[in-house]
């Protein structure tokens, strides 16, 4: 049993794995990665004296990114592989924050724009929002004492793209 690819840029013959014996046989197509295309597979049986071949087209489409993962692969490609907690610049702001906030993952970057007003038993935050970024929920907690956090008694205004929260 041997099988060949017609498009080896996409699926190179060392890509393709036999296995089993007899009646009971598989096959293992690995796709080069980052490649997308078509290929014909051609899977030739022989007995030594007559052979037999098939072939089937096998399609692989390039991934669909969606949020952090989309950020990543169009704006910021030298961060393939990051996670949402990677700090690639090491700024010490999570890669994912930086995703939320529009800064750039690559350059340091600080927070700074946070501005803290006290007033009346009552403190706020307001930060500039950039464009809603998909899977990122923003949202504020609140703790009297650094031990337990709550959502509890913050209201969140989102006014002129700016985030505001007040306990």
């Amino acid at each position: 049993v041997s099988a060949n690819s017609s498009n080896t840029t996409l699926i190179p013959v060392s890509n393709i794995t036999l296995a089993g014996s007899g009646t009971s046989r598989t096959i293992r197509l690995t796709p080069v990665a980052n490649q997308s295309g078509t290929a014909t597979i051609t899977v030739t049986v022989s007995d030594g004296s007559s052979s037999q071949n098939t072939t089937f087209l096998l399609t692989v489409s390039a991934p669909v990114y969606v949020g952090f993962d989309a950020w990543v692969h169009d704006t910021y490609p030298s961060l393939i592989g990051s996670t949402f907690t990677s700090d690639y610049d090491k700024d010490g702001i999570p890669d994912g924050v930086e995703y939320a906030f529009s800064l750039d993952p690559t350059k340091s970057s600080n927070l700074g724009s946070m501005a803290l007003n006290p007033a009346a038993n009552a403190m706020s935050i307001s930060m500039p929002l950039p464009t809603v970024k998909a899977g990122i929920i923003y949202g504020a907690e609140f703790s009297d004492g650094l031990s337990t956090w709550s959502e509890v008694g913050v209201t969140i205004q989102t006014v002129g793209g700016t985030m505001t929260a007040t306990a």
